[in-house]
């Protein structure tokens, strides 16, 4: 029998997935969080080519396109001549959103987001998410088509903060159409409707091809917005990326982070940080029942995305060549192989997060999960002494981690600069956090958890990136 785990409202770490359909059906649950797979079967072109696209296949509303273009960040809709695979969902182009540094002193910093929004994995969830059945997403989300010409710049990118140190850089703002965790390298995945062998369509996860192609035109020159009213400089003449995503761009940024630091120019200082897409290290946890399950969780998030044919790290791959099922293990390849330096704000007590351990044992109580879940952020710390590959290491991970019971904190104002946990007698919200990991202090603030908790929160909210 078909089992799929889906949890697709907001942040999901792991999905498991078994299937006894044809080897051509895609069922792998890509959403928000972290996403693993093994190598992809080519998908036969004969069965591939027939098939509709999944927007011609669905007869249902779609958004009406967003023609706004008076905010700051303005679109560039990737060249599908220079770069044929960057296609969201639909195949229409993928995009990013640019805006250039508000000084010449800041010319050369960049800020890099991959933006979250859950995912699909199967024929249901790609035609619910198509279809807008879910309260968060529609159809924007899995192609540029409706998608706006113009973005805000939101929480910690916003400039209109008086002394925010991050949103003065030019700024790029991934666009999430893939459904995939911006991880995704397949065309024309077959999705077939279980209870009906007749019904299927196509869609195209190609997450990682449209960081490709961003990385690629940012860094072949000059690079102007489809209006022509933003220019930045070329991305090779950066000092400094802060590379970021938040929930499912947490998940490909984390995914991506040593990659990315590759691509640039060597003198180029390349942190990560990854938002809303953590969780106890599953290993380590005192519970038979959750630990007897994990191994058939970490086979299917092994074995499920095969079709879609995700990236993954490499380095992870080459160390773990006999056991690849550990490198689909987000938390396993974060704990011991991204070696580039990273900072992670997470909420131990996100009930997104909370819920994919409740997944191993229902039993399970979300006060102890959220103890785990503690448990694992503090090994970060550390790590320059326990990780597989401390040797490559610089530094330990920069750590922000509160009480709150919210998910989003990167790209919500109140959870950048309002919430706080309590620092040697002072309360220190995550831009004061980050900006002091930046200048080179090692920061670990991990509030306490309730009763005794140590954090300011102000009301959950916010909750899409």
């Amino acid at each position: 029998m078909k089992k799929v785990l889906w949890i697709c409202v907001g942040l999901c770490m792991f999905a498991a997935c078994a299937s006894n359909n044809s080897s051509n059906q895609a069922d792998v649950v890509a959403t928000d969080g972290d996403i693993s797979t093994d190598t992809a079967t080519p998908i036969p072109e004969d069965v591939t080519t027939t098939l509709p696209v999944l927007h011609e296949a669905l007869d249902c509303p779609t958004p009406a396109p967003n023609d706004n273009n008076t905010l700051p960040l303005k679109r560039i809709l990737l060249s599908l001549e220079d770069h044929p695979s960057a296609q969201c969902n639909d195949g229409s182009p993928g995009a990013m959103y640019i805006r250039e540094a508000a000084n010449s002193e800041s010319a050369n910093r960049w800020f890099f987001h991959l933006q979250g929004g859950g995912g699909c994995g199967d024929y249901q969830t790609c035609l619910d998410r198509w279809c807008g059945n879910t309260a968060s997403y529609d159809a924007s989300r899995m192609s540029t088509n409706f998608g706006p010409l113009s973005r805000d710049g939101v929480g910690i990118m916003d400039r209109e903060v008086e002394n925010n140190p991050f949103a003065d850089g030019n700024i790029v703002f991934v666009y999430y159409c893939s459904s995939d965790g911006h991880t995704g390298n397949q065309d024309d995945l077959t999705m077939t409707n279980p209870d009906d062998p007749t019904q299927s369509f196509r869609v195209h996860m190609r997450g990682h091809a449209i960081l490709e192609a961003v990385v690629s035109t940012l860094m072949a020159g000059e690079t102007t917005s489809d209006d022509e009213s933003v220019t930045v400089p070329p991305l090779s003449e950066a000092t400094q990326i802060l590379f970021t995503g938040t929930s499912a761009g947490s998940s490909g940024a984390a995914t991506h982070l040593d990659w990315f630091a590759e691509q640039v120019s060597p003198s180029t200082t390349v942190m990560g940080v990854f938002d809303a897409s953590f969780h106890a290290d599953i290993s380590t946890i005192d519970d038979p029942v959750a630990l007897a399950n994990w191994d058939g969780f970490l086979e299917g998030m092994y074995t499920a995305g095969v079709p879609v044919n995700f990236f993954r790290d490499t380095s992870c791959q080459s160390m773990h060549s006999d056991e690849p099922e550990l490198c689909a293990d987000p938390i396993h390849v974060r704990l011991h192989h991204t070696t580039t330096p990273y900072f992670v704000r997470h909420d131990m007590g996100d009930p997104k997060a909370i819920a994919k351990i409740a997944l191993l044992n229902e039993a399970l109580e979300p006060e102890q999960i959220a103890a785990w879940n503690r448990d694992t952020l503090l090994l970060l710390p550390g790590l320059l002494e326990t990780a597989e590959e401390k040797a490559s290491m610089t530094r330990a991970p920069g750590v922000f981690s509160q009480a709150c019971m919210q998910h989003v904190g990167l790209t919500n104002h109140n959870y950048v600069f309002a919430a706080t946990i309590e620092d040697e007698g002072s309360e220190t919200n995550l831009a004061q956090a980050l900006a002091r990991w930046i200048e080179g202090e090692e920061v670990a603030l991990i509030s306490e958890l309730p009763p005794n908790s140590t954090s300011t929160c102000p009301p959950v909210s916010g909750e899409l990136d």
